[in-house]
């Protein structure tokens, strides 16, 4: 081979070098990009998940504050029969103890009184077991505290109406002396 041809030669291969080393630098730099935005995406991702941790941390702590004052609130109206009751009951006369209306009355309250209690005591359970779950709730977390607390609801409702009637039932004891 001509020196001239050696040299061509030998230049195109350095030239090949040098496109084939940029070329590799090239994908190097394509492949440190896609790491970075997949990196990028991930810390995304994961601060997403923690905002939406917070977020349901929050929403749990305002249904359980918003629910347990309505529940409160209610306990209070059933605590102020109860007490009514007592107070009742420590006055009744000797006759009207001896009435059928008088035991009727006693049975129907002590029924009443059983189940308040037991709501009550579940609804122990519920505090406990939102203490446990406030920290890191779930959607399902939410929806059982608003199922019970919508069922306790309900039933201090019922348990609120028939402390009225038994009330009128007292009134009418007491008013046959």
């Amino acid at each position: 081979m001509s020196t001239n041809r050696i040299r061509v030669t030998a230049s195109l291969f350095s030239l090949a070098l040098a496109l084939g080393s940029l070329g590799g630098c090239g994908l190097w730099a394509v492949k440190d990009q896609q790491d970075a935005m997949l990196a990028d995406m991930a810390a995304r991702q994961a601060a997403n998940e923690i905002k939406q941790r917070e977020q349901m941390k929050h929403s749990f702590q305002q249904s359980y504050d918003a629910q347990e004052s309505a529940y409160a609130m209610m306990r209070s109206k059933l605590e102020l029969y109860e007490s009514k009751y007592q107070d009742w009951l420590g006055s009744a006369t000797p006759a009207q103890k001896k009435t059928n209306a008088f035991a009727s009355v006693t049975k129907v309250h002590d029924e009443l009184k059983g189940h308040v209690d037991a709501l009550e005591a579940d609804h122990g359970g519920l505090q406990q077991w939102y203490e446990q779950s406030k920290q890191k709730p779930t959607s399902d977390d939410l929806m059982k505290l608003s199922q019970s607390y919508g069922s306790y609801g309900q039933k201090q409702q019922l348990y609120y109406s028939s402390y009225v009637d038994l009330d009128t039932r007292t009134m009418t004891i007491s008013a046959h002396k």
